[in-house]
């Protein structure tokens, strides 16, 4: 199951709760994993690439080696704090003009998710 949202922060690209009031959520939602049920963070969606403060995130974070490094050691800590087991990265949609990207958005969100 995917608990949705985390966000990340534009200025530093660490992943931190969409909403400050979330954080109980996490760990009652990680207490729920079994053998048969991993719980995992989605980061990002639809609203996440909208027009402001966040639209152009993932094409920085993605696009920078060091942002990408800060971005990864962030998220290994926010999973280990809550106990997630994986992470659903909800980019939308990379390289697309509407949602503006750039052409370059592909190839560094594999490199990201290589590095990952």
């Amino acid at each position: 199951m995917n608990l949705a949202f985390a966000s990340i922060e534009p200025s530093t690209f660490e992943v931190v709760p969409t909403d400050p009031r979330d954080v109980p959520y996490y760990t009652q939602f990680t207490a729920l994993k079994s053998a048969t049920l991993q719980t995992w963070v989605a980061i990002g969606g639809w609203d996440f690439n909208d027009p402001g403060p966040t639209q152009t995130t993932f094409s920085q974070l993605a696009g920078s080696a060091s942002n990408r490094a800060t971005f990864i050691s962030s998220l290994e800590t926010f999973m280990s704090q809550y106990g997630f087991q994986g992470v659903d990265l909800d980019w939308e949609y990379p390289g697309a003009p509407d949602r503006d990207g750039i052409p370059a958005d592909t190839e560094n969100f594999v490199t990201l998710l290589q590095e990952m």
